[in-house]
């Protein structure tokens, strides 16, 4: 491994420390992470509704997926020009040593404005479904 590998796996590391910190840690600690049971309803017409819920959701969910790897892929884009202009503007190793400290790292770029799992609840109560937060 590079040093500049284990520089940017150090700075993956870190993150994902930080994430676990600052959001999996405190809701494990809080009683806001709850879950759900999803009743469906009796009839067969339910049933159907429901069935295109998950189809609605998984149209959802892969639409997320796409949008996620574009915006990566922009942000990748966008970094590897400002790394090769700060990296041009570099008079010494040292300088250089900075620009690639200072690289972003794209794999954390995720989708924002998708609610899919909150529009299948809708969906699923709207065909009659119950959901039953678990204690």
């Amino acid at each position: 491994m590079t040093k500049k590998e284990g520089l940017k796996s150090g700075r993956r590391q870190a993150v994902r420390t930080l994430w676990i910190a600052a959001v999996a840690v405190p809701c494990l600690l809080a009683a806001g992470c709850v879950s759900y049971d999803y009743l469906p309803p009796g009839s067969d017409a339910g049933r159907q509704c429901i069935a295109t819920c998950a189809t609605a959701k998984q149209t959802c969910e892969a639409g997320k997926a796409q949008t996620t790897a574009m915006e990566r892929n922009t942000c990748q884009m966008s970094e590897n020009n400002r790394l090769t202009q700060c990296l041009t503007g570099a008079g010494d190793d040292k300088a250089k040593k900075k620009c690639r400290e200072n690289a972003r790292d794209c794999s954390y770029v995720f989708a924002s404005g998708f609610s899919c799992s909150t529009d299948y609840d809708r969906c699923y109560t709207d065909c009659g479904g119950l959901i039953v937060p678990r204690e």
